[in-house]
């Protein structure tokens, strides 16, 4: 395998990782005091704290603001002869991210 395949694989997967963030303001319920509110998903995540969505494959950080970030995988294309494979609900961010498969 070329040496710049090989530095193209590595720095595909570092930017597979990197993927997207979403920040969002300050959300609470009072059902849940001490915790951040994320609506969509009806989940309190405890200030200072973070949460796996393993069905998205993404990390809800909640700061001690109440404010909460959202961390995913990103979307490439894979290069020639490479797949690439589906999320691993098994797993917590970023060990759940599609990676590629090549041959």
């Amino acid at each position: 395998m070329s040496v710049i395949k090989i530095a193209f694989l590595v720095l595909s997967a570092v930017s597979l990782v990197a993927g997207y963030v979403v920040n969002h303001p300050t959300s609470t319920n009072p059902e849940f005091p001490g915790h951040c509110w994320v609506e969509d998903l009806k989940q309190a995540v405890k200030s200072g704290e973070e949460w796996t969505n393993r069905e998205k494959c993404e990390k809800i950080s909640c700061s001690d603001d109440f404010s909460y970030e959202i961390v995913g995988c990103g979307l490439l294309s894979p290069p020639p002869s490479c797949t690439i494979t589906p999320i691993d609900n098994t797993k917590n961010y970023p060990d759940c991210c599609p990676k590629f498969s090549c041959n």
